[in-house]
């Protein structure tokens, strides 16, 4: 990659992308990456909505007492407008030199922008990916509002990074996107450690077996199907079971005996250590997820060689791939058949091993920043050369 001083880059998101809690981090890992290897960044973020977003969130909270019906306000197109003169006013005081701009998450602000300069989007999803998966009972008036934001954007990029194959094949159908304007990068870790082989952990019907959960959102998440499998195991006399949830306070009575670890702060050096200790002493990492695009979770959880037990959907099996370095189960799988895969990975140790070393072999070889910075800056290069249009 050439690293040229004469590169100027604009970078834009609608958070601020130094908050290590936005976006699950996304944002500051690339903003980190981009200003220590070139010296002409500008950030444009976080974007300032004037409570315009607070007005609309009020109008859906609304909408949703009395109508039961969402309306998408993050998409909507006085937003975008507003998100959108900021970066040109900003961009044309500037005298409109920038050469790339790079926007992570954050269609938008880019849907109404206004510069010669070449577009690079970066995302784990586009808007009607996410219809009745993520976003439910949504009016069709803000489907076509926010599908039109969404078209904007995209016919605005000259480049599509996107962080699953389910992400990318969904977007080319859904927005007729030239696959010559994409690619696949998959997201790293966050949890800033690296080791240089394979963590070895001995398993056994004897042994402690920890389970680590970690999500915001209990029950997208499917914390109920994991907490039934862990309570029904218990119930079997696999006492030596143990259970640690991160990132939520589950709505229900717990055993005792479980970890609850409701919220840690990364952007706190004392709460990141605190995660690296929890994967490095977990066994197992389990998300029985209802839908995801691409979570970073699996990305950390292969950091520290863990297999990993989840569901077959969404951008999921770009991160973790069914009987390699864990089980993809059904949508429809219940408890019982978590049940069943915690079981075969807690009492086969050669089982266990050849997960845990291929779940490592995949964080070295795609699940990690270093893979995903080099598609960008290989990108850059395209789309300065014009070999991308």
């Amino acid at each position: 990659m050439k690293n040229s001083k004469d590169i100027k880059i604009g970078f834009v998101t609608i958070d601020s992308p130094r908050d290590r809690r936005s976006w699950s981090g996304i944002n500051y890992m690339v903003l980190t990456h981009l200003e220590t290897h070139f010296e002409n960044i500008d950030v444009f973020g976080p974007l300032k909505d004037f409570y315009l977003k607070k007005l609309l969130s009020v109008f859906n909270k609304i909408s949703l007492l009395l109508f039961r019906k969402r309306y998408n306000y993050g998409h909507s197109v006085l937003l975008a407008y507003l998100y959108s003169y900021q970066l040109n006013r900003i961009i044309k005081r500037r005298k409109n030199d920038y050469e790339v701009i790079i926007s992570v998450i954050s269609s938008p602000a880019l849907a109404f922008l206004k510069t010669s300069a070449k577009i690079i989007y970066l995302t784990d999803a586009t808007f009607l990916s996410l219809v009745d998966y993520y976003v439910f009972d949504l009016w069709k008036f803000s489907i076509r509002e926010s599908n039109h934001v969404e078209k904007c954007a995209i016919k605005k990029c000259n480049h599509i990074i996107f962080s699953s194959e389910w992400a990318l094949n969904e977007s080319v159908i859904n927005y007729d996107i030239d696959r010559k304007r994409t690619s696949i990068a998959k997201f790293g870790s966050n949890v800033n450690i690296v080791f240089d082989r394979p963590i070895e952990r001995e398993v056994g019907r004897d042994k402690v077996f920890n389970l680590l959960f970690v999500g915001v959102d209990w029950n997208r998440k499917g914390g109920d199907i994991l907490l039934r499998s862990y309570l029904s195991l218990k119930e079997k006399g696999y006492d030596n079971l143990c259970l640690t949830i991160c990132g939520t306070i589950p709505p229900c009575e717990l055993d005792s005996n479980i970890k609850i670890y409701p919220f840690l702060d990364k952007n706190k050096e004392v709460d990141l250590k605190t995660i690296q200790s929890l994967y490095q002493n977990s066994h197992l990492f389990i998300l029985p997820t209802r839908a995801e695009c691409s979570a970073i979770v699996y990305a950390e959880a292969a950091a520290f060689s863990l297999p990993v037990i989840t569901t077959e959907t969404g951008g999921v099996c770009s991160y973790v791939e069914n009987l390699y370095n864990g089980y993809t189960l059904p949508l429809e799988a219940d408890y019982i058949a978590y049940e069943s895969a915690i079981v075969k990975l807690m009492t086969d140790q050669v089982l266990y091993d050849t997960f845990s070393r291929n779940a490592y072999k995949k964080f070295r070889a795609e699940l990690n920043w270093g893979r995903y910075f080099t598609a960008i800056d290989d990108v850059i290069e395209q789309v300065r050369t014009g070999s991308v249009r």
